[in-house]
């Protein structure tokens, strides 16, 4: 029998329990006007879960704040990579933690495809300022070219974790956000047309 309906219906939550006790293996596959994600259950643990670019934990923290949807449980289906090894209930329990917590930390970090810089004048007595080992790990990669998520990938760190990181070193005015890593791309195409238009051409467009 497949598996499928509408989150108004059936809520997330109760459906990845259904899902761990029967032990299935397979895709659980959610199309929203907010994105489309992909669960990877087998045998009743979460192995990946992946929407609009981003994976592991943080995907599955979107996700489950989703309260509509079309879903749809896609048996025997695998993932190549191990994002998240977690039974669900334990999962869940630990998903509702972090959406408090990054309701909060995305006032400033709306993605994890945003860029900081360091804050060249820091409004703050730096010298008072006292940084753990991940914080100065993280804060000497900051260069102004590195997205979030391509530093937790370096450092090889959970990314929700270096956003926290990120957080705190943002509040504290040690760092400040530059672009999205998608507006730099944008921003650079629109500058390639302009070059093209003749006349007008040899004027930069105001940022």
């Amino acid at each position: 029998m497949t598996l499928r309906g509408n989150l108004k219906d059936f809520e997330l939550g109760d459906l990845l329990q259904l899902l761990h006790m029967s032990l299935k293996n397979g895709a659980l596959k959610i199309t929203s006007s907010e994105g489309e994600g992909i669960i990877y259950i087998e045998n009743g643990i979460i192995k990946d879960a992946r929407v609009n670019g981003e994976e592991g934990e943080i995907a599955m923290t979107k996700i489950m704040q989703w309260k509509e949807g079309i879903f749809e449980f896609l048996p025997n289906i695998k993932s190549s990579k191990t994002t998240i090894n977690l039974p669900i209930p334990n999962l869940l329990l630990e998903i509702a933690r972090k959406i408090d917590e990054w309701k909060v930390i995305e006032k400033i970090i709306p993605s994890l495809d945003v860029i900081f810089e360091i804050e060249p004048n820091p409004d703050t007595d730096v010298e008072e300022i006292e940084l753990n080992q991940n914080e100065w790990k993280i804060l000497s990669r900051i260069d102004g070219k590195k997205s979030i998520k391509e530093i937790a990938d370096t450092l090889r760190m959970e990314a929700f974790e270096v956003a926290k990181i990120f957080y705190g070193l943002a509040t504290s005015g040690l760092i400040r956000m530059k672009e999205r890593k998608e507006e730099r791309k944008e921003e650079k195409k629109e500058e390639k047309k302009e070059e093209g238009k003749g006349f007008m051409g040899l004027f930069k467009r105001k940022k």
